[in-house]
């Protein structure tokens, strides 16, 4: 049943919606830092240009101010590189996780598939893989280790109405 439930539910809606968010956000924090690292740079030419007319006495800007700011310029540049090398190494992540979830999706699916069409036996061994492990507690606590990764699923087996779990699945994802 919640193999039909996964089956039921649009890829676009499980996958996309809030990693795409999470993929904008991270591309206009990647864009921002750029900004700031190109304007640092730009301020930096123009104190270099500065001192080139303190150089040649067409300035009045002293040397050690100049001096100072480049220092200081130096600095704010390579803060800015490298939050924008940590910016650029997150949004990468996120979009090579984007085509990791889409597979286990396609993973999930197969299995769906190949669970609908199988025998009572062929399903027990269905199960028996897509279940890692099941320890039964005191007070009858069951836990259930899955060997997928969908944390999204684990929350949609616990609650109680089949309908409500694509809702909640849904509603989670959005």
């Amino acid at each position: 049943m919640k193999f039909d439930e996964i089956a039921a539910a649009p890829e676009s809606e499980i996958l996309t919606n809030q990693h795409e968010k999470e993929i904008k956000l991270a591309k206009m924090q990647l864009d921002k830092a750029k900004a700031y690292l190109q304007e640092k740079e730009k301020g930096l030419e123009d104190y270099k240009g500065e001192t080139l007319k303190v150089i040649r006495g067409q300035s009045k800007l002293s040397i050690e101010l100049l001096n100072l700011l480049i220092a200081e310029a130096n600095e704010q540049i390579c803060d800015a590189r490298a939050n924008t090398d940590a910016a650029d190494k997150y949004y990468s992540e996120l979009l090579e996780s984007a085509e990791n979830l889409r597979k286990e999706y396609d993973r999930l699916l197969t299995w769906a598939d190949l669970y609908d069409k199988s025998s009572f036996e062929a399903k027990k061994m269905i199960a028996a893989q897509f279940i890692k492990a099941v320890r039964v507690g005191r007070d009858y606590n069951i836990e259930i280790d899955f060997n997928v990764s969908f944390e999204e699923f684990q929350s949609f087996c616990n609650d109680e109405s089949a309908e409500e779990n694509l809702t909640t699945l849904r509603s989670q994802t959005a």
